[in-house]
């Protein structure tokens, strides 16, 4: 029963500090906050949760659901069904806004820095396993750095969902893939 009860207690922190990013952004949430609203006394949320700044970033996390791990047997065809399960959060306005509040914040925030790479790791795993996946059928040099490699699969969509106000157009998403694929140095 007990742990029933803490499963149903991480729920409702989890579902109250999304709320609480939502309406305040990153820089009005509070740990107290979230307690009033979740009804969950603040022990309880440092026994699931090691500082408020993990309580964030999972807090926003925890409503995006996990990506996939393509393996359509070409690096384009991955990077493309990568793209398009990904492509909710680039489409999400709250989303785009509190990944850009949290990049900001964590220049300033070590704590919140560590914990976002270490959830963005976990998050973007699917796009190394698709480097090392294309790096073994031999379709990208296998001399390449497979966690650099993930950056430069990431880096234009990261890059347009931090500059601007609307998602990517299909057509902008392909010619993405394309210098992806190309800057990969992948072979056809």
């Amino acid at each position: 029963m007990a742990r029933q009860r803490s499963a149903l207690a991480k729920e409702k922190l989890l579902a109250a500090a999304a709320e609480v990013l939502l309406e305040t952004g990153v820089n009005g949430f509070t740990v107290d906050e979230v307690a009033r609203r979740s009804g969950v006394a603040k022990t309880t949320i440092y026994r699931h949760f090691e500082s408020g700044q993990e309580l964030l970033i999972k807090g926003m996390d925890s409503h995006i659901a996990p990506f996939p791990t393509p393996n359509t047997g070409s690096l384009r065809g991955d990077i493309e069904i990568f793209c398009e399960t990904t492509e909710v959060v680039h489409r999400n306005q709250n989303i785009r806004r509190l990944f850009s509040e949290v990049m900001a914040a964590a220049k300033s925030d070590p704590e919140l820095a560590r914990i976002k790479a270490a959830v963005l790791g976990e998050r973007f795993g699917p796009v190394r396993t698709i480097v090392e996946l294309a790096m073994a059928r031999g379709e990208i040099p296998a001399d390449i750095n497979p966690e650099f490699a993930s950056y430069l699969v990431q880096a234009p969509f990261m890059a347009h969902m931090m500059l601007n106000s609307e998602p990517p157009t299909d057509d902008e998403i392909g010619q993405m893939v394309e210098f992806v694929v190309r800057g990969l140095g992948a072979r056809p």
